[in-house]
């Protein structure tokens, strides 16, 4: 059973990890992260399947850190906002937590125009470590079939 010291704990991370990627820290983002980790994306057709990624997916902190800095070039014209769900805690092992939670990001572009860029949800593995709980696996499952550009262009290629 999880604690309600050990939720407190998912919700500040979850927290943490939203005003970091809204506020455009991208140097922080890795921070989330175990050193070895897996962080990608896919439609929501392709996960119920099965099916591979036709994304690539990043398994290092460093290949996080050079997603962030490519998100840092070009974006600035743009904003987004995440609005992320109360995290449910699917498994709490002791030494890590499998979370879902569902998501929306909102692009605003420069002339003031709003709009739903992507929607889903996240499936999370969440270690314990001393420095406290960072995603050990984070996959981002779009309800679409395309995969926004916002992963697919800056993001997901260098």
């Amino acid at each position: 059973m999880t604690t309600v010291e050990t939720w407190q704990q998912v919700l500040l991370l979850y927290a943490d990890y939203t005003a970091a990627l809204d506020n455009k820290q991208w140097e922080k983002w890795p921070e989330f992260f175990l050193e070895q980790c897996v962080c990608n994306a896919q439609s929501h057709e392709a996960h119920i399947c099965g099916l591979p990624m036709a994304t690539p997916a990043f398994e290092s902190c460093g290949l996080l850190m050079e997603k962030a800095c490519a998100n840092g070039i070009g974006a600035q014209d743009l904003h987004y906002r995440q609005q992320v769900g109360i995290p449910r805690i699917l498994e709490d092992s002791g030494s890590q937590i499998r979370t879902e939670t569902s998501y929306a990001v909102f692009r605003t572009t420069p002339d003031d125009t709003s709009a739903i860029h992507s929607v889903g949800r996240y499936l999370d593995t969440i270690a314990r470590t001393d420095a406290g709980l960072k995603f050990a696996s984070r996959v981002c499952i779009l309800e679409r079939r395309a995969i926004p550009d916002l992963l697919a262009g800056r993001c997901m290629s260098r």
